[in-house]
């Protein structure tokens, strides 16, 4: 696809033809893209391309592999407006963190500070840095769990950094939390360490790894030194990408302190080792583990950027914050519904958070289910119950999920 372009009349997508990209059941209403999403028929049609490629010659798409790989790096480096060689291509989020986490140059009493709302794959991947370096994990809430309604921007940047200490080395932040919906003010965490860093050491300068996932597909962002140090996101949720794949971005001062933990696999990577060369390939590609992949999911990776590119990210993200504000205020309308998601844009993304009166999330998502819509229980220890939203969300598939909410009061 030309990624400049939208349907084969050049025109931009219409909402209702990105609509028609995708093979969801009719029957249900899909307000879980966060979890794992459709396939487009452009990532469909990719998938199949390559599959038959692979299957009629192997040998053949064996050795174009780095070829293929480039182009999906170019690819994704036209969406973030970097350089492909500051890219790893992984098979998820939880992938690229354990990666970077654990491939830190850390040392003992160096001190990892993470808040207190993260994944569980981010939280298990610090202990393992951690358990590795023997150094030591330092965490902070960053808003009241009971209402992260009220977050504020200025509190929550205030309590992460007062963990901040002069052993500091690495700060973990989760972008757009899965917990609550609260989005960070990632902006403003990434200044303020930039300040702390001024006075620092080159490998006394502290790294801001973020967990991206629940903001990729949904905001409008590019990827540029200072905005972090690592960007991590696997490509299967709201991005609608081929599942399995993900991305890890990591600046010129990031790269510089991570190691590769699994060998990366290339005919310059073999010949370095063959020679006894010192591999001098762009970190990003010695950072992608090697191995063999589901091939046809990676290399159609560049076409669910492009299709997200040819819809046109401003677009896109103008959309989810449109549809998640309508149905924030319609909840919080409902008097047996507690809302947890802020109603500012700034502090919230495309998932909202809610809990109903007398209804235990898991048996809510039943509920749901048995009412053909589609929604999930958060996993948390304050679960709750979350609608999220993506490129194939309208504003008839929120009215249906609101409808069955409003009979349960």
């Amino acid at each position: 696809m030309n990624s400049k372009r939208g349907n084969h009349s050049g025109r931009p997508y219409s909402w209702a033809e990105v609509r028609r990209q995708f093979r969801l059941a009719p029957d249900l209403v899909h307000l879980a893209p966060m979890l794992f999403a459709s396939h487009p028929r452009p990532v469909r049609r990719a998938l199949s391309r390559y599959r038959r490629i692979l299957d009629r010659n192997p040998k053949r798409a064996h050795d174009d592999l780095e070829i293929n790989d480039v182009h999906v790096l170019c690819r994704v480096a036209s969406y973030f407006g970097c350089s492909p060689n500051q890219i790893a291509l992984t098979d998820s989020t939880t992938m690229g963190l354990g990666l970077v986490l654990t491939g830190l140059d850390l040392h003992e009493n160096d001190e990892i500070l993470q808040s207190k709302h993260g994944h569980y794959s981010s939280d298990a991947s610090v202990g393992y840095a951690s358990d590795r370096y023997h150094a030591k994990r330092v965490e902070r809430a960053l808003y009241d769990h009971d209402a992260p309604m009220d977050a504020c921007a200025d509190v929550m940047v205030s309590q992460l950094l007062s963990g901040v200490s002069d052993a500091t080395r690495v700060v973990v932040v989760t972008w757009v939390h899965s917990s609550t919906g609260v989005k960070l003010p990632l902006s403003m965490i990434a200044e303020r360490i930039a300040d702390l860093n001024q006075d620092r050491n080159a490998e006394q300068k502290i790294l801001l790894i973020v967990d991206g996932v629940h903001a990729l597909g949904v905001e409008d962002f590019n990827l540029q030194e200072g905005s972090c140090d690592f960007f991590i996101a696997g490509c299967h949720k709201t991005l609608c990408g081929p599942r399995g794949t993900g991305i890890i971005w990591g600046s010129e001062a990031g790269w510089k302190r991570v190691r590769p933990t699994i060998p990366p696999f290339g005919a310059e990577r073999i010949e370095c080792w063959r020679k006894g060369l010192v591999d001098s390939a762009a970190i990003g590609r010695r950072m992608t583990p090697g191995g063999y992949h589901s091939y046809e999911h990676r290399w159609a990776l560049a076409d669910a950027f492009d299709f997200q590119l040819a819809i046109g990210k401003q677009r896109i993200q103008r959309r989810i914050h449109r549809l998640a504000r309508f149905c924030k205020r319609k909840l919080a309308e409902m008097p047996h519904v507690q809302l947890l998601t802020p109603m500012s844009q700034d502090l919230s993304s495309g998932i909202v958070c809610f809990n109903v009166n007398g209804w235990d999330p898991n048996e809510l998502e039943t509920e749901l289910c048995r009412n053909g819509v589609i929604a999930s229980a958060s996993p948390y220890d304050n679960p709750c119950m979350r609608f999220s939203f993506g490129l194939y969300t309208n504003r008839r598939d929120i009215r249906a999920g609101l409808s069955v909410i409003e009979s349960l009061g």
